[in-house]
């Protein structure tokens, strides 16, 4: 037994609550269990009870044991002096005094629903519920979807704010990095994120009449021109970055690009000069972002090809047979939903902008379903995804609840255990 079950237990009234009595004999009632304190102070506030011939309005307080109630220092505490009832799961002999009553609820649990619980907690699926078939009606996944989805674009927005914030409330810069860590993609995201901001958008943007010197900047601060040049273009580049870095006394990012394990296509000397081109073709990108522009305008603005040069190369060292190597249209989507929408969102929730927030949701659920382990695990269970909004509420389950077995705070995990209750004799 965990003080978070118990509690879950005592907020849903998932025991028998047929002719309770209190740790003196007393007859008790409970007409209200009282509102979950997510705060300090008392588990449940103001819940009603009667006990005997006497109504009680109040708090309620919960513990493992009774015991805990010293142990946590609650008789010094005078947050706790308008305790109702104190509920516990075993009763081990500490008693309040007269003032306050002790219901004990070990014995008044179905054991079917415990062992539903513990059988979860022990597993090493990646989906807690999966041997119980993680399975419900659609209008609970709807509902519960679109929790997960706000939950998601909240807590991105509380991350993009506090960047915001070291940036000096400056949104320019702050969708610089984010868009830099959105050409990054899953494995160089880090790195990208961290070359913009050793690279102020405001430098950048000063060549930006000039392709082949805002790509010796991005290749040069993100250590990639360090060997020596392979050719004349190479060599160009690395004339033209020493010029600059010594010129705004540039200081390179330390955080090192990869190359492993990933399609050439990906390598981030193509993204980098795609990044490039994209600042030279839209310099005010993120007042576009900021703006109205539909999911068919920010794709058409990512529909961006690496300079010339890459054409024949992936990397600075080798040459290849002729490929343009353009933004794909899953990268493009990939940028939106992961940089543009969780920027743009952040932007709307500091500015109290509904019409804003509203709009992303409208981005996400134009977008296709996104395609990864995850969202393919999803599919096994037979759910019907169809759009970006989806995927991505669904990633916030997996990330935020079944990996850390939250099970109490789904609504999934929620209902089959009440499920459980129903189908369980209680005593």
């Amino acid at each position: 037994m965990t003080e978070k079950l118990l509690q879950f237990i005592w907020q849903f009234r998932y025991f028998n609550r047929a002719a309770l009595l209190t740790k003196s004999g007393a007859a008790l009632r409970i007409v209200r269990p009282g509102q979950f304190n997510t705060n300090q102070g008392p588990d449940f506030r103001d819940a009603l009870i009667k006990i005997d011939q006497t109504w009680l309005a109040g708090h309620i307080e919960l513990h493992i044991r009774a015991s805990d109630w010293d142990k946590h220092g609650h008789p010094q505490d005078p947050a706790y002096r308008n305790i109702i009832l104190h509920v516990v799961w075993e009763d081990d002999g500490c008693s309040l005094g007269a003032a306050v009553e002790t219901l004990e609820l070990k014995q008044r649990v179905p054991k079917m629903f415990l062992k539903q619980y513990e059988s979860w907690m022990e597993r090493p699926s990646s989906i807690p519920c999966s041997g119980s078939s993680p399975k419900a009606d659609d209008l609970l996944w709807t509902s519960w979807k679109d929790r997960l989805i706000a939950g998601r674009l909240e807590r991105k927005s509380r991350i993009i704010t506090d960047k915001n914030i070291l940036n000096g409330n400056n949104w320019q810069e702050t969708a610089w990095q984010l868009l830099a860590r959105g050409f990054g993609g899953q494995v160089n995201a880090d790195a990208f994120e961290a070359l913009a901001r050793s690279l102020p958008y405001r430098l950048l943007a000063r060549q930006r009449h000039h392709v082949t010197v805002m790509e010796a900047l991005l290749l040069g601060q993100s250590g990639l021109l360090e060997t020596a040049p392979a050719d004349k273009y190479l060599s160009l580049l690395r004339r033209e970055y020493d010029f600059l870095q010594k010129k705004y006394g540039l200081q390179p990012s330390t955080v090192q690009m990869q190359f492993l394990r990933m399609r050439p296509a990906s390598f981030p000397t193509i993204r980098l000069s795609q990044l490039a081109v994209f600042i030279q073709q839209h310099p005010s990108f993120f007042q576009d972002f900021f703006g109205r522009a539909t999911v068919s305008d920010m794709c058409a603005m990512l529909n961006t090809s690496a300079n010339d040069y890459w054409c024949y190369h992936y990397t600075a060292q080798t040459a290849s047979a002729y490929k343009q190597k353009k933004l794909g249209k899953d990268m493009a989507a990939s940028i939106i939903i992961n940089s543009i929408a969780p920027l743009v969102f952040a932007r709307a929730s500091s500015a109290n902008d509904e019409q804003g927030k509203q709009r992303v949701l409208g981005w996400l659920s134009s977008l296709p379903a996104e395609n990864n382990k995850i969202i393919s695990m999803w599919r096994s269970f037979d759910l019907t995804i169809k759009s970006a909004l989806e995927t991505q509420a669904l990633l916030e389950l997996k990330t935020q609840y079944c990996d850390y077995k939250n099970c109490l705070s789904c609504s999934i995990g929620a209902r089959l255990l009440s499920n459980t209750f129903s189908m369980s004799k209680p005593g």
